[in-house]
C-alpha cells in the first residue's frame, strides 16, 4: 500500500469511528466509545505498518535538514532577544507585554533544549558521537 492509500484508509477509519462513537454516546454507552477508539487507533497503527516507504532523494533530505536547523537557529535567538527586550523594559510596558517577554524567553529555552535532546538521540541512533 502506498502513502496515498494509507491517507484514504485512515481518513475513512477516523470518520467511521467518529460516527460510531457519536452514536454510541447518544445511546448512553460508556464502554463502547472507548472500545471503538481503541480499535481505530490499533487499526491505524496496523495500516501504517503496511505502507511501503518511498525512498527519498538525498538532496531533499539534506535540504529539509538544513531548513529545520535554520528555523531553530533563527527562531530561538529571536525569541530570546525579543523576550529580553520586553522583560528589561518592564517599567514602561504593560504587564501583559512583560508576561509575553517571559513566555518568549521560556519558549526559546525549551526550543533549544528540545533541539539538543533530538540531536543527542539521533546522533546516538546513527552511531556518531555528539
Amino acid at each position: 500500500m502506498d502513502f496515498a492509500d494509507f491517507g484514504r484508509y485512515t481518513t475513512l477509519a477516523v470518520v467511521l469511528g467518529g460516527v460510531l462513537i457519536g452514536l454510541s454516546i447518544a445511546m448512553g454507552s460508556t464502554i463502547l466509545p472507548i472500545t471503538i477508539a481503541t480499535f481505530i487507533i490499533v487499526l491505524i497503527f496496523y495500516l501504517r505498518t503496511r505502507v511501503t516507504e518511498v525512498m527519498q532523494d538525498e538532496i531533499i533530505y539534506k535540504m529539509t535538514q538544513k531548513a529545520g536547523k535554520l528555523a531553530v537557529y533563527i527562531t530561538a535567538p529571536g525569541f530570546s532577544v525579543a523576550g529580553l527586550v520586553l522583560v528589561s523594559l518592564k517599567r514602561w510596558l504593560p504587564p501583559l507585554l512583560v508576561t509575553s517577554g517571559y513566555f518568549l524567553s521560556f519558549t526559546a529555552i525549551v526550543l533549544a533544549f528540545i533541539y539538543v535532546l533530538c540531536y543527542i538521540y539521533y546522533s546516538n541512533k546513527h552511531g556518531s558521537e555528539w
